[in-house]
């Protein structure tokens, strides 16, 4: 069937997404804050029109990857991730190689 999946990791992106193309409703919640797409709309890096010759790219590559991370943001959010994953693994890296059967 030539069906192909990739996995495209991109943070946000100053679009009208959270602008004019959007109603918010009259009250906030403090608890909610830091998801709040009015408030943080400015502070997004990623360039849209930049982000969409990617896309395009990749979607017409050969060859193109299984997962990619699209902008900076993202790739340090990803980064920030694995490395507090690698350290929970060798933190207790010993109890992981204690399971084996003892041949």
């Amino acid at each position: 069937m030539g069906l192909q999946i990739h996995q495209l990791e991109p943070s946000g992106f100053r679009t009208d997404w959270a602008g004019r193309s959007m109603d918010f409703g009259e009250k906030t919640l403090e608890l909610y804050d830091h998801v709040n797409a009015k408030k943080n709309v400015k502070e997004y890096v990623g360039d849209p029109t930049k982000a969409a010759q990617v896309f395009y790219d990749l979607a017409t590559m050969k060859d193109p990857p299984i997962r990619c991370v699209i902008d900076k943001e993202a790739h340090k959010m990803i980064n920030a991730k694995h490395d507090e994953h690698f350290k929970s693994v060798k933190q207790f890296e010993k109890w992981s190689n204690s399971t084996d059967v003892d041949e």
